[in-house]
């Protein structure tokens, strides 16, 4: 799967050889768009600390994160967790696949699914920690911190087509003017009113909510 687009792949898809910077300008302001207007994150960097209130919930929605990172690490209430081991007394954290893209999470099950409300069990330390005493719902505020690499390293080609759609749709606004209208390759015209329906089909499949409380 490809990274996301460089200027090049904008001009290719423009049809052009000029405007590099402003392309370069546009297709930064159209990653930033895609993000915002889904609630995730595309671009990649490692070694990234995020941290989540997990408001004592089972499973919590998170940042985008590839599903497989052996850099990573995790942190529930000051105890470093263990991914995807089937014995939860070692403290086990489980990132789940995200629907649109099975190679990034967007989710993290921090315990087994518990009816009978012994859910602090899933901490090695619940005895130490006086933990049975919060089981009635209460949890620390910033209790879950994940270290690692963020963001899709090797985006789905549905993700970077749609940047490459908006970024044309935003050069095309800068060079139209007060008109409202451009013209594609076959000199057809090109409205500018409105985000390119693809464009908006693609953010109501990625759009999420998530719940990041602090970066560090």
């Amino acid at each position: 799967m490809p990274p996301l687009p460089s200027v090049t792949d904008v001009q290719t898809y423009l049809g052009i050889t000029s405007d590099a910077t402003l392309l370069a300008e546009r297709l930064a302001a159209a990653i930033s768009m895609a993000e915002r207007d889904t609630g995730r994150t595309f671009s990649s960097s490692s070694n990234t600390t995020r941290r989540y209130s997990t408001n004592n919930e089972t499973l919590l929605f998170i940042d985008d994160r590839p599903l497989v990172d052996a850099s990573r690490t995790v942190t529930w209430m000051g105890t470093t967790m263990t991914e995807n081991v089937s014995n939860p007394q070692l403290g086990t954290v489980w990132f789940l696949p995200d629907r649109r893209d099975p190679n990034i999470t967007t989710s993290v099950q921090l315990r087994l699914f518990d009816t009978a409300g012994t859910w602090y069990k899933a901490d090695p330390q619940w005895f130490d920690k006086n933990l049975d005493w919060r089981r009635f719902g209460s949890s620390y505020p910033l209790d879950l911190v994940i270290t690692g690499i963020i963001g899709h390293p090797f985006p789905s080609q549905d993700v970077v087509s749609n940047i490459i759609v908006a970024t044309a749709y935003l050069y095309w606004r800068a060079k139209s003017g007060a008109t409202g209208t451009a013209y594609n390759l076959q000199s057809e015209p090109v409205s500018l009113d409105e985000m390119p329906p693809e464009y908006q089909a693609f953010v109501a499949r990625w759009r999420i909510r998530t719940a990041v409380e602090a970066v560090g």
